[in-house]
Parts: structure tokens; C-alpha cells; sequence
């Protein structure tokens, strides 16, 4: 959390919740990777337990709900291995759907072993026993075997393509669509939160119509605005774009050009976003030149646009 009176960043809620995995305590903080805030300045942080890919601790995947106004824990969703694998799942973001009072958690399914297990996952906030895992190995949640994926024109991995599954998640502002893709590919996806809340009442969570559509690079993050545009990062130049008319023509998702800006080296590998007072902010995590180590964050003024 940023502190504007002494201008650093503190831990938060506190260093002690964020070092509890040190002692072998789940129940802390342990690898965060995505979070969303409601308009009730309610904080969902996704946990996704996996420390530098080992097996997750027993009861460290989970979804943390949080009080923004005095930073206390209000809830917590702790899943089970049949819906977040301590070894073959690595939960990535996380989207609010506030009308439905549903979490949807893109599963990227990474395994040191290569033992992919992809997939998205629907938590009712009201019912942390509804909780149900979708497109489990589905083509629209699997990565792209064939896809080198080349950053500043060099392969990420000289040896292996990159592998990575279902990441970007975001969910238009009416709550009745989700757009989802893997991150090693070029193709994004989207599937109406009506088909799949059917799909879960007939027990058929792998038999969602699925709504295709084709970028121009590979993906990390992506978010909907209230104007129908959706952004989306692009990790293999450093850029952001922006496909407009999404809706209300929803079921013609079809092919899309993508209009946004180039960025440099400053900007590689953006991550996740978010929308404020017209400002797009985005991470750069410059993973590609890990384990170097070097990761630096990055913001960037794209538009006047408003998500609320």
C-alpha cells in the first residue's frame, strides 16, 4: 500500500499476514498474483499458494476478502484439490461479477512437470460451498503448443516454448460476458455468465459455447471498460490494445483489428491492469528477464475513459 504522507510503499494489511508462509502457516499472505475491488471498496485477493513452484501448503489457495476502510479480513474461500490442484494449478486473476455476486478465477494450470491442468473457476461470494471448476483442460483455457513466444525478438525460453494457460480474465461491465485467453497464443475467448451458471445447473461445466476471436500478439492482462472497449496487454512489444465495439454485438465477436499505443523497453511485458479517473494503469513485470531479477512497475496515461 502506498503511503502519500511518508511517499513509500508499506506492507499490507502488515508484514506479519505477509510472512506467515515463512513459519509454514497458510493462512497468510503467500503468492499473490491478481485482486479486484467492488464500488463497496471491498478488496479480493487471490492467493494462488504455489512459492517458486513447489506444492502448495494444505489450505493456501484461496480467496481473501477484505475491508478496505480498516483493512480487516471479512472472509476467506479456501479451495480443495479437486477445484485448485496444490501441485497443477496456479490460480492467475480474478474478476468480480457484482449483479451475480460470482468470483470467476482464470486457472493457468502451470506444473514444473509439464502436467498442464488449465481451467476457470466460479465461487459464489454468498456461498463459499458453490464453487465449481469450468472448462477444465478445454481448447479455449489450453496453451498453444506451437507458439514461440519472442519478446525484444528473442525467445522467452530457448529451450521450450513457454507454456502457460487460461490468464487474462475480464468481465464487461453489464456482468453478462467473459473474456478469458491463454497467455501463450494469440487467440481470446469469451463465453455469456448466463450459459455457464446453466452449464453448472446441468452439471455440464466443460460444454459452454465458446466465442472466438484473433490478436495480434500474445496477452497478459485485460479489462472492460463501461464503453464497451476492451483492453488488452501485449507482452510481445510492450503494448496495450484496445478493440472497440464489443458490445452490444456480443455474439459476433468474430475478428478484431486492435488500435493502441507501442511501448519500449520500460514497458515490457505488461502485466495487469486497471482504470482510474481516465487513467489506464498497467504493471511491467519484465519477467522475460528473470531470474535476473530485474522487474520494474510502469504506469501510462492511454484516453479519457472512465470504467465506472
Amino acid at each position: 500500500k502506498y503511503d502519500k504522507e511518508n511517499n513509500y510503499f508499506v506492507s499490507w494489511p502488515s508484514i506479519e499476514f505477509n510472512e506467515r508462509y515463512i513459519d509454514s502457516d497458510p493462512s497468510g499472505l503467500n503468492s499473490v498474483l491478481g485482486f479486484d475491488i467492488d464500488d463497496q471498496d471491498i478488496l479480493y485477493i487471490l492467493d494462488q499458494g504455489k512459492i517458486a513452484g513447489e506444492t502448495a501448503l494444505e489450505s493456501s489457495i484461496k480467496v481473501l476478502k477484505f475491508s478496505l476502510t480498516n483493512s480487516s479480513l471479512i472472509t476467506e474461500y479456501i479451495f480443495d484439490s479437486e477445484i485448485a490442484d496444490r501441485n497443477r494449478s496456479f490460480l492467475n486473476d480474478i474478476v468480480i461479477n457484482k449483479k451475480k455476486k460470482l468470483a470467476y478465477i482464470s486457472d493457468s494450470g502451470i506444473d514444473k512437470n509439464k502436467n498442464f491442468k488449465p481451467g476457470i473457476i466460479v465461487l459464489n461470494l454468498d456461498s463459499p460451498s458453490y464453487v465449481h471448476r469450468i472448462l477444465d483442460n478445454h481448447y479455449s483455457v489450453y496453451p498453444d503448443e506451437s507458439f514461440w513466444l519472442h519478446i525484444d525478438n528473442k525467445p522467452v525460453d530457448e529451450n521450450d516454448p513457454m507454456l502457460t494457460g487460461a490468464d487474462g480474465i475480464a468481465l464487461s461491465c453489464n456482468g453478462d460476458t467473459l473474456f478469458f485467453c491463454p497467455l501463450t497464443g494469440r487467440m481470446i475467448y469469451s463465453v455469456l455468465t448466463h450459459d455457464i451458471e446453466e452449464a453448472i445447473k446441468n452439471e455440464k461445466t466443460d460444454d459452454i459455447p465458446v466465442y472466438h476471436g484473433f490478436k495480434k500478439e500474445a496477452s497478459d492482462g485485460l479489462l472492460a471498460s463501461s464503453k464497451g472497449n476492451l483492453y488488452m496487454t501485449g507482452i510481445e512489444t510492450g503494448s496495450v490494445h484496445i478493440s472497440t465495439e464489443i458490445e452490444p454485438d456480443l455474439l459476433r465477436f468474430d475478428y478484431k483489428e486492435f488500435d493502441g499505443f507501442k511501448g519500449n523497453t520500460s514497458t515490457m511485458w505488461p502485466d495487469t491492469l486497471a482504470m482510474h479517473d481516465g487513467y489506464l494503469y498497467f504493471v511491467s513485470n519484465q519477467l522475460n528477464n528473470f531470474p535476473n531479477k530485474r522487474s520494474r512497475s510502469e504506469e501510462r496515461r492511454v484516453g479519457k475513459e472512465c470504467r465506472s
